[in-house]
């Protein structure tokens, strides 16, 4: 363009549609590419298979995003909800298109996404990313052509555009396709601005189009609400001649449209009080762990923007000021970025650059018009993210530069296009450059593990975010010595950091130093309370800050637990209230506690001052299970009914029915020691009803479990599977509609693990089982999880699990708290040791100081394993010593089952051709805990089976059954009973054998 061409004049011919099929195949290339192949540095396959970063929170964590791929009629619920839903409901950001779109995702997957298990789940959101990434590309190329006069410029610019690595945040994660949805509205409302020329409203329909697509960027994201000021800066560099001031006026000339697009603002800004009831978010929902610079005054915060916003510039380029090694990074929170004194001479440097820019773009406007608007149009698309005039969620993010960058492309292709021909394939270059560039860096974004490690060690790692992240990540993985690392790395940063002190206790009661736990929980509890100056105020969101259920928590571990010490957990909470704070969850826990203590006189006194303060249903609850355990069921009863009648059934106050509906859950619960049938009925009637809160969903789905599950005869395996399948069902309903974590949620996920693990749901039984270990010490859990890692063939970590649980189910002296569990754990520990091979020393160590503890349960292992691997010496010793500890007839089944184990393998190491020794032992090794053998003897039989013994093999088989179901296989159990059930000469009564088992299988995996 010479100085004095027409600014912005149209091309003379249309786009070319090869160069447009580059465009795309490039930017389909460099992002398709790693969804579909690893790279030599990936050792965990592509980056298609895992959500990462805020989009596997909002898929997993969303009420309405989560529920859609299992209920695709709540797609539209998307354009009423928040864009983080309850999970984060203060936020209050209003993006119904993006949310939309992200629903569509789940409809097309069909599968709810599970971090266990992402299976193929999201892969359709991530296609959707590419597809608007390539959307983005060919509209930079068509709005190149109009605004830059040239179909060559807007094919560069495309080019230029189409494989940056800067997107890869906003497209490697699904949370980006708000920035992605956005832009492409945004490129295409300017296009249709442009196409309506300078007298728009001769062009309704270029108009109209322009302000439809105005109104869709803005529900896509925030940020577009800028765009009619881009559209302004934009027409001050399409006038023909004259200097800035000519281009204002002529920009100005369409004033009349722009007010168009501020009735499309108004209109929105209306929406979204309408949906949300408030248009910015609420006090407090920031954090300036995320942006520091919410904690400065205005002078400050603006400065360090415009530092940020000039740095930004070279991150959009690969050159990022920001970053540990001047690479991209995911995270820049608390204090990647340092916050500086308002006249910094960082600070002052980069006020001087901005001016520098700006005010030579005003000096140069004659001779590059389009080019001088474009320089304001990029700074004009960051203002509102930019947190120069009002702050926002984060102090920068690669995912904000994302629209920018294409200002920036057609800014930069005038340039390359001046060279002609050698310009095209320079773009082609730089393009395939950054391709390789993209390719490289969607490592990273495998998985959370891999993001945050990079993130935290590498990119930045001064984020306090990124630490703790990381440690989430390494929580996951079970790792928590090195997740505890982390989060102390994150409390260093930001000593107010509470959510990792939170995490870091959580890892700390993971690895069973519950005790070390207590110090950062106690710890954000003080805080949270000085912060509030000791004043109790109802907290509405139930969160993992929650003051309340930290009381709780604390409550458990120290008072109730055993390992607690309730006496100085009085002494703490004592503290609180000397010092003024009056809560009622305080004084109702100080009840709980002194209740534990046997002063119950005071714990008496005590619920009835938490009811004074406040009636909460909790301590309604509590100080009604408190009677009804010391037999005053009656005095319950009165307490609930009468908090329902001082509500009043006529009351329209919403709290006061929910509270009403709380104590009538209570009368429920008091009926289910009474009668469980009674409560089964009143809990089902108030689901029934609706109008509960989340919280009250959720027991009453729990209390439902309860009293299916203890309803159910033990005689009816049918009845039990059916029991089994629904009350799995509630129980997820349960924990998917509360949020938080609580004793009920607590009791919910304790009794889902056994009902997922029931029916072979190893992938959500390992992540409800993590959520537990989590929340509270559970070495019964930490036994499930080895008997998880054990069915899948994993038997290292199966090992470590094991020892983990033995080790929590042992007191100080190493004496078994429960010995049945002990034993049984300890017994799956030795065997997934042995199937390792190789660990015979450890094995060794084991049986000798189990030898060495000389009880019953150590005399019970010494046996098992001795008949296992066939020491028959041995067993015959641990035989007496079982006699001589346990006296009596309850040894005398074990003792029989042992000798009749040694029998029958003796029998076979003289011939393994006897059937009704291979299946004998069959059972004896299924009872001993021995699965392995269990499972190779019985298929052994079946192969020597006369094909013409049908019963026998039918018989044979529901011992193979057993073995399948008992290692977590019901569904391969259920296919073996099926195949023989298939054969013809089964008997009438085989048949109906088979039957009985197939149904109670079929009931038992119903979904």
């Amino acid at each position: 363009m010479t100085a004095n061409a027409p600014a912005g004049a149209a091309p003379k011919e249309g786009s070319n549609p090869l160069e447009l099929a580059l465009v795309a195949l490039l930017a389909i290339a460099c992002l398709l590419t790693p969804y579909l192949f690893s790279s030599p540095t990936t050792t965990g396959g592509s980056v298609g298979n895992e959500l990462v970063f805020d989009g596997r929170e909002l898929l997993t964590q969303h009420e309405v995003l989560s529920a859609i791929p299992e209920e695709p009629g709540r797609l539209f619920e998307t354009l009423t909800t928040s864009w983080w839903g309850d999970a984060y409901a203060e936020q209050k950001l209003y993006r119904p298109a993006s949310s939309f779109v992200l629903g569509l995702g789940g409809v097309v997957s069909g599968e709810r996404y599970d971090p266990a298990n992402p299976g193929s789940a999201a892969v359709p959101y991530k296609l959707f990313a590419v597809s608007l990434k390539v959307i983005c590309a060919l509209l930079v190329v068509e709005l190149g052509a109009l605004l830059l006069g040239s179909r060559r410029r807007g094919f560069i610019a495309g080019l230029l555009f189409a494989t940056l690595p800067v997107h890869g945040e906003a497209i490697f994660d699904v949370a980006g396709t708000a920035e992605l949805l956005c832009a492409a509205f945004s490129l295409a409302a300017w296009t249709a601005w442009l196409k309506a020329g300078d007298r728009p409203f001769e062009k309704p329909l270029a108009l109209g189009a322009s302000l439809l697509l105005l109104f869709g960027a803005i529900h896509a994201k925030e940020s577009a609400y800028a765009l009619p000021l881009l559209f302004f800066l934009g027409d001050i560099g399409r006038v023909r001649e004259g200097g800035f001031g000519a281009g204002v006026k002529h920009a100005l000339s369409k004033l009349p449209a722009l007010a168009a697009c501020a009735v499309v603002i108004g209109v929105s800004l209306g929406l979204r009080m309408a949906v949300l009831g408030s248009i910015a978010p609420a006090a407090g929902s920031l954090s300036p762990i995320d942006n520091p610079l919410l904690d400065t005054d205005p002078l400050t915060r603006a400065m360090n923007a415009v530092r940020i916003l000039v740095g930004g510039l070279g991150t959009a380029v690969g050159l990022n000021p920001f970053s540990g090694n001047w690479g991209f990074s995911a995270d820049y929170s608390m204090s990647q970025i340092p916050v500086l004194g308002a006249f910094a001479p960082a600070n002052l440097g980069a006020l001087a650059v901005l001016i520098a820019i700006l005010g030579g773009s005003v000096l140069l406007f004659k001779k590059c018009r389009t080019r001088a608007s474009l320089v304001l149009c990029y700074f004009g698309a960051l203002l509102i993210v930019s947190n120069l005039f009002v702050p926002i969620g984060t102090i920068f993010a690669e995912r904000l530069l994302f629209f920018p960058t294409a200002i920036l492309a057609l800014f930069l292709a005038p340039f390359l296009a001046g060279l002609g021909s050698i310009g095209v394939i320079v773009a082609v270059v730089i393009a395939l450059g950054n391709g390789y560039w993209t390719y490289n860096r969607a490592d990273v974004w495998h998985d959370n593990a891999n993001l945050w490690r990079d993130t935290a060690n590498k990119t930045s790692p001064d984020s306090a975010r990124a630490q703790f992240n990381h440690g989430v990540a390494l929580a996951r993985e079970q790792l928590y010595p090195l997740a505890e690392s982390s989060f102390e790395k994150a409390l260093e940063i930001a000593p107010d950091f509470d959510l990792a002190r939170i995490q870091q206790a959580a890892a700390l009661m993971a690895s069973f130093r519950t005790e070390e736990a207590l110090v950062p929980l106690r710890a954000v509890v003080i805080n949270q309370v000085v912060a509030d100056d000791f004043k109790y105020e109802r907290d509405p969101v139930v969160g993992l800050l929650n003051v309340d259920l930290l009381l709780f928590q604390i409550t458990q571990i120290d008072a109730m637990d055993a390992g607690g010490d309730p006496e100085r957990h009085l002494a703490w909470l004592d503290g609180l209230i000397e010092e003024g704070y009056e809560s009622p969850f305080a004084h109702l826990y100080r009840a709980e506690t002194l209740s534990k203590l046997g002063r119950n006189a005071e714990a008496e006194a005590a619920f009835r001052r938490s009811l004074e303060i406040e009636p909460t249903p909790a301590a309604v609850r509590g100080f009604g299970s408190f009677l009804r355990i010391r037999g005053r069921n009656e005095e319950a009863l009165a307490l609930y009914q009468s908090e329902i009648g001082r509500l009043g059934s006529e009351s329209t106050d919403a709290n006061d029915k929910a509270a009403s509906i709380e104590f009538k859950l209570q009368e429920a619960d008091l009926e289910y020691l009474r009668d469980p049938a009674r409560a089964n009925q009143l809990v089902s009637a108030l689901i029934e009803a609706g109008g509960m809160t989340p919280d009250q969903l959720s027991r009453a789905l729990i209390l439902r479990a309860q009293t299916r599950l203890d309803l159910v005869p033990a005689s009816d395996s049918l009845a039990a599977a059916t029991a089994v399948a629904d009350s799995a069902r509630d129980l997820q309903k349960a924990l998917g509609t509360y949020q938080g974590q609580s004793e009920q949620s607590y009791i919910a996920l304790y009794m889902l693990v056994d009902l997922l693990m029931q029916q072979g749901r190893v992938g959500m039984a390992e992540a409800t089982i993590l959520e537990l270990v989590a929340f509270r010490r559970a070495p019964v859990l930490h036994g499930r999880l080895g008997e998880l890692y054990a069915n899948t063939g994993n038997h290292d970590k199966a090992a470590e699990q094991f020892e983990l649980s033995t080790s929590g189910l042992a007191d100080e002296t190493g004496a078994p708290l429960d010995p049945g569990i002990y034993v049984r754990t300890r017994m799956l520990q030795l065997h997934n040791l042995a199937a390792l091979g190789g660990r015979e020393a450890e094995i060794a160590e084991i049986i000798g100081a189990e030898r060495a503890r000389a009880d019953a349960a150590a005399a019970s292992i010494d046996a098992y394993w001795s008949a296992a691997t066939g020491d028959w010496s041995a067993l015959e010793a641990a035989i007496i010593d079982l006699r001589d500890r346990v006296p009596g007839l309850s040894v005398q089944a074990t003792i029989g089952q042992l000798e009749d184990y040694r029998q029958v393998a003796q029998a076979l190491a003289v011939s393994d051709l006897d059937l009704g020794s291979l299946t004998r032992q069959a059972q004896l090794a299924l009872e001993l805990y021995n699965y392995p053998r269990a499972k190779s003897a019985i298929e052994r039989a079946l192969d020597l089976t006369p094909d013409s013994d049908t019963d026998g093999r039918a018989f044979r088989t529901s011992i193979l059954a057993q073995v399948l179901e008992r290692t977590g296989n019901p569904a391969g159990a259920l296919e073996a009973l099926q195949a023989v059930a298939a054969l013809e000469g089964v008997s009438v009564d085989g048949r109906a054998f088979l039957g009985e088992q197939i149904e109670r299988l079929e009931a038992l995996l119903s979904t």
